[in-house]
């Protein structure tokens, strides 16, 4: 079976649109959101139409895009669908800022096969091709990619970060409102250590604030909308110089926001689960930077919170059935230790809170996302992913910048399954630790 289409026996529509959203609640600040959408024929109040003319035959293809919502730890999906085409490349969410969903597709033409940069704009309804820098293929090349939206009527920028030799970078950057992409040399003022810094997660912060993560070194922050971007470097905690594993992504995350005292927040968690079921644990590491250039770091890195899993408790109301069936310590209480945990996600609008991905076997497919409390040490949520699939999900604040009601009405058509999908080229299998290795794109 192609690895991104997803079977109706496995995902219903009830699991897209749980019956838990309230619409006259609202979304959260932040939600989780996969990074690779499905391939599904889905309508609701979000879906937007590209329109694509076959210049040999004057055949019309289209492709639509829709997105279905819910709360952490349950997950925001996009799914996309093509008529009188197909898609030769998996779709792939790169970034999100504002109302704006920054995504890459590919669909076979006579004049192009290539993956295209496309902007979604769920409630504008909207889904618009981003220009290709002349015979630049930004989408197909190892490289960081970051979204800025200007706003209502400001338009939006995508930013492209790439690696011109050791320590040496082209920053690309289109704006929407000029339509033409420009080239800057960033200024880069790097730590010694750090001259091969590859960034592997973009953050925007604020304005033009975009923030260039390598998860095994740090951070590169600043203002990318300059004439001239002066980036400046910030290191993770020594102690964490290098990951226990190869796979950074999926042992790691950072997260920043703009605190209401006019500084930036950087947290950091590192979490550390050996094949070796039961001594899995997790940190979470905090630094303050000034707002402006040069931020500055006023702080150095504290230890914010720490968590090992034989501490964990399930809080009230909370169904772990499934995820660990009569499996209790002999202390009768449930053995979190037993569960394989990667992929660390820290929320952008509840403190203390970082999410997780657990499997009763490192092997398995059948996944669960599980909502900590880092400080309390408690399980908060719990939601099974049920996907033939390895997941890839990132924090977006999209879900600040949604109608609800627009979205819970209106919503029809069913996942297909994958024989009546569009076919694309099969992946072969791969374990999650080669996913890692192999996907750089962000």
């Amino acid at each position: 079976m192609d690895p991104i289409h997803v079977p109706s026996t496995e995902i219903s529509l009830g699991s897209m649109v749980p019956s838990g959203v309230d619409a006259a609640a609202g979304h959260p600040k932040s939600c989780l959101l996969a990074r690779k959408p499905l391939v599904a024929k889905y309508d609701n109040g979000t879906t937007a139409f590209y329109h694509i003319k076959d210049p040999d035959d004057s055949r019309e293809m289209s492709i639509q895009v829709s997105l279905s919502v819910s709360s952490p730890p349950l997950v925001y999906y996009v799914s996309v669908w093509s008529t009188g085409g197909c898609f030769t490349q998996e779709p792939f969410i790169h970034s999100t800022h504002g109302e704006l969903i920054l995504l890459s597709m590919a669909i076979r033409t006579p004049t192009c096969f290539f993956p295209e940069f496309y902007i979604y704009q769920p409630d504008a309804r909207s889904l618009d091709l981003v220009p290709q820098f002349m015979d630049e293929r930004f989408v197909s090349e190892p490289c960081a990619v970051g979204l800025l939206s200007h706003g209502d009527g400001g338009g939006y920028s995508v930013v492209v970060l790439t690696t011109e030799g050791e320590g040496e970078f082209k920053l690309c950057l289109f704006r929407s409102k000029m339509g033409t992409w420009t080239i800057k040399k960033p200024l880069l003022l790097l730590e010694d250590g750090a001259a091969d810094f590859m960034p592997n997660k973009v953050i925007t912060v604020d304005g033009g604030v975009l923030a260039f993560v390598d998860l095994s070194k740090g951070v590169l922050i600043g203002d990318v909308l300059q004439d001239i971007p002066e980036f400046h470097y910030i290191p993770l905690p020594s102690e964490f110089c290098q990951p226990w594993t190869s796979y950074p992504l999926q042992t790691r995350d950072v997260s920043i926001i703009k605190s209401c005292d006019n500084k930036f927040l950087i947290k950091f968690n590192e979490l550390f689960c050996p094949i070796t079921l039961g001594a899995w644990a997790a940190s979470t590491w905090i630094t303050t930077t000034e707002a402006s250039c040069p931020w500055n770091q006023l702080e150095v890195w504290d230890t914010h919170s720490t968590l090992e899993a034989r501490q964990l408790l399930s809080g009230g109301g909370v169904s772990i059935a499934e995820l660990l069936p009569e499996t209790l310590d002999i202390q009768c209480k449930p053995n979190f230790g037993l569960l394989f945990v990667d992929m660390p996600m820290v929320s952008l609008h509840e403190d203390n809170i970082v999410c997780f991905l657990a499997k009763h076997h490192y092997l398995e497919q059948q996944v669960w996302v599980i909502a900590v409390d880092m400080v309390t040490r408690k399980l908060l949520g719990v939601h099974p992913l049920q996907m033939e699939r390895f997941p890839r999900l990132f924090y977006s604040t999209i879900s600040s910048h949604l109608n609800t009601s627009a979205m819970a009405s209106g919503a029809k058509g069913d996942l297909e399954t994958a024989r009546n999908a569009p076919r694309v080229k099969s992946l072969p299998e791969q374990s999650a630790a080669s996913i890692h290795a192999v996907d750089r794109r962000l």
